[in-house]
């Protein structure tokens, strides 16, 4: 290798640098994004959708996995309104009670 090749190619010092920082800034992503989601599941209020009216779901029957609480509860209400004849699970029973 002569030394014009060896100044351009990447150091194993200059590899590492460029590692750590990546992991550090994934580091700092995943913990914000946790903080982030942690703050939202602390009594956040989701943003209420109200029935079309139209009974699109009369006649058949819908099974939500995780109904008892956010998206999954969400979709079980929404397709309940709507005429659906509902099925669902989740993980908590106080919560699915409630559903």
């Amino acid at each position: 290798m002569t030394e014009t090749e060896h100044s351009t190619a990447t150091s194993p010092v200059k590899r590492r640098h460029l590692v750590g920082g990546a992991a550090l800034g994934m580091l700092a992503g995943a913990i914000g994004g946790l903080a982030g989601g942690v703050a939202l599941g602390q009594g956040a209020a989701l943003p209420r959708q109200k029935p079309s009216g139209r009974q699109r779901f009369t006649d058949k029957v819908i099974v939500v996995t995780g109904g008892t609480s956010g998206i999954g509860r969400a979709a079980t209400l929404m397709f309940a309104a709507e005429g659906g004849r509902v099925v669902f699970c989740g993980r908590n029973l106080e919560r699915g009670q409630q559903v």
